[in-house]
C-alpha cells in the first residue's frame, strides 16, 4: 500500500490531454569584470576566483511571510547575473575588511547588508575558544539587499519598485585561527550570483542622502538653489553635472530637507534675514534687552513700503496669538487696497505686547516710512496698550476700537469662573456692552443704565 501511495503521488497532476504551462526563459549576465578576473588571476593574492571558488548553496528558510516574499518577485525572465566573489584571503582586522568591502560594492555595483552579527564579547561568553578582543565582531552575515524583505512603511498614496527579488548572494565573514596561533578574518559560505542587473544605473538607486557623493561646498550650492526656489528637477541636473553620478529628483527632495532640517530655526531665520536686508530698500531690526534675549523682529520690503504710499490713510493694526510655541505674538499694519483685501505693510514679531516694546516698533515704523502724517485711523482689536501708544504716536489720527474684536472679548470675560457669573447675569452685561459700544454721543453711564 506504501509503495501505491508513493508511486500515485510521483505522478505529475497534469493530464496528458491538456497543455502544460511553459517555463520561464532564463537571461544569464556575464560580468566583464569576472572575465577580466579569470585572465589576471595568478596576478593576485586574494585567493580563488569566480571559476574555482565553489559557491554556497543557502538553505531554504521557513517564514510566516513566505507567501508575500513570494509575491513581491517580480514576474518575468530569471536572471542569472554572476559577479566576481569577494577577495579572500587574510584578512588583518575589521578596518582592512571595511576598505576591501567598500571597493569591492563600488567595483561591481552592489548593494550588501548585515543580515545578522555576533559581537566578541558575547562570542567570548559562549564559548570556550576565545577571540581577541581586538576584534569587535566574531562575525557578520551579509546578504544583497535585492534578498531581503521588510515590512513597507508606505500608506500606498504612490506606486514604488520593490527591491526584493529573492536574491541570494551573500557570504559571511568571520574571525578564525590560523596554524600560527594567530586569528584573521575569513570569507565562508559565500555565493555571487545574483538574480537581478548589476549596472551603474541600478547602483544609483542605492545612493541615500548620507551615502552621495557630496562635499561641504556641493552641499552649500544645493543649500543656496533651494533657497533660490529652484525646482528639485533643475537641482538634480545640476547634481548629475557635478559629480557624474545619475540623482533623481526624489533623491534631490530627501537631499534638500535632510540639508535644510540640519540647520536650527536661529540659524534659519538669521539666514532669512540676512537674504532679507541684501534687499533693496528692505529694513529689518531686531530688538534685544540687557540679556540678550530677542524681544521682537521687524521687517518690511520695498513692496510693502510702496503698498503704504498708495493707501496708507487707514490702518488696521492686527495682533495673532497663539501661532507658536515659543510665546511670540505676530503682529502686523494692514491697509485696505482697491480691491477691498487686506494687505500687510509692516510685519512684526515681538514676546509681549507692553508699552515700551510697542512704542519702539512704532517709531521705527515712523522712521522708515515719511508718509506716516497721512494717517487718518487707526483701527484696534481689544487691546488697551496699543489705544494709549497710538494716541501718542499718531496725535493726529483718529483710533477706532473694533466692535467685533471688543465683543468677542467681552464673552471671553464674563466666562472666567473668578467672576462666578450665571448665564442670565452674562447675557445682561452683554447687551449693556454691546449698547455701549453703539453709542455715538457721549453719557453718563448711570443715567443709560437706569
Amino acid at each position: 500500500k506504501d509503495a501505491n501511495r508513493q508511486q500515485a503521488s510521483s505522478k505529475r497532476r497534469f493530464s496528458p490531454h491538456e497543455m502544460r504551462p511553459s517555463k520561464k526563459s532564463r537571461v544569464v549576465l556575464e560580468d566583464e569584470t569576472c572575465r577580466g578576473n579569470d585572465s589576471a588571476s595568478g596576478d593576485t593574492d586574494r585567493g580563488p576566483t569566480a571559476s574555482t571558488r565553489p559557491e554556497y548553496t543557502p538553505r531554504k528558510c521557513t517564514s510566516k511571510h513566505l507567501k508575500e516574499m513570494e509575491a513581491m518577485r517580480a514576474h518575468g525572465d530569471e536572471i542569472v547575473n554572476v559577479v566576481p566573489p569577494f577577495p579572500s584571503g587574510s584578512i588583518a582586522n575589521w578596518k582592512e575588511f571595511a576598505t576591501l568591502f567598500k571597493t569591492y560594492t563600488e567595483q561591481n555595483n552592489t548593494k550588501f547588508r548585515v543580515r545578522s552579527s555576533e559581537s566578541t564579547e558575547r562570542y567570548n561568553s559562549t564559548h570556550d575558544d576565545p577571540i581577541p578582543t581586538d576584534f569587535l565582531w566574531a562575525h557578520k552575515i551579509f546578504r544583497c539587499t535585492h534578498g531581503v524583505s521588510q515590512s513597507s512603511r508606505s500608506k500606498g498614496h504612490r506606486n514604488r519598485k520593490t527591491r526584493y527579488c529573492g536574491c541570494n548572494a551573500q557570504f559571511t565573514a568571520v574571525v578564525a585561527p590560523t596554524d600560527d596561533g594567530e586569528f584573521i578574518i575569513k570569507i565562508i559560505n559565500e555565493n555571487h550570483t545574483h538574480s537581478h542587473p548589476t549596472t551603474a544605473s541600478q547602483a544609483s538607486s542605492y545612493l541615500t542622502t548620507k551615502t552621495l557623493p557630496l562635499d561641504e561646498q556641493d552641499r552649500e550650492d544645493v543649500k543656496t538653489l533651494a533657497d533660490a526656489r529652484v525646482s528639485s528637477k533643475h537641482i538634480s541636473n545640476f547634481l548629475n553635472e557635478r559629480i557624474g553620478c545619475k540623482v533623481t529628483p526624489q533623491q534631490t527632495r530627501n537631499l534638500i530637507r535632510h540639508i535644510m532640517g540640519n540647520d536650527s530655526a536661529e540659524e534659519r531665520l538669521k539666514t532669512m534675514l540676512h537674504a532679507l536686508r541684501q534687499v533693496d530698500d528692505s529694513d529689518v531690526l531686531v530688538l534685544q534687552d540687557q540679556l540678550g534675549l530677542t524681544t521682537a523682529i521687524v521687517m518690511q520690503t520695498k513692496v510693502q513700503k510702496i503698498m503704504f504710499d498708495h493707501w496708507g490713510e487707514t490702518l488696521a493694526m492686527d495682533f495673532t496669538h497663539g501661532t507658536n510655541n515659543l510665546g511670540y505674538h505676530l503682529g502686523s499694519l494692514v491697509v485696505t487696497t482697491a480691491t477691498g483685501r487686506g494687505f500687510p505693510v509692516f510685519d512684526f514679531v515681538c514676546l509681549n505686547e507692553q508699552t515700551l516694546t510697542v512704542s519702539t516698533i512704532l517709531n521705527y515704523f515712523k522712521e522708515k516710512n515719511p508718509g506716516w502724517r497721512r494717517i487718518e485711523s487707526v483701527v484696534i482689536d481689544n487691546d488697551y496698550v496699543e489705544w494709549s501708544v497710538l494716541k501718542e504716536l499718531f496725535p493726529r489720527a483718529k483710533i477706532l476700537l473694533c466692535q467685533f474684536h471688543a465683543i468677542s472679548y467681552w464673552k471671553k470675560v464674563t466666562k472666567r469662573p473668578v467672576f462666578r457669573l450665571k448665564v442670565s447675569q452674562c447675557e445682561d452685561l452683554l447687551v449693556l456692552m454691546t449698547k455701549l459700544l453703539y453709542r455715538y454721543a457721549c453719557f453718563r453711564l448711570e443715567d443709560y443704565v437706569r
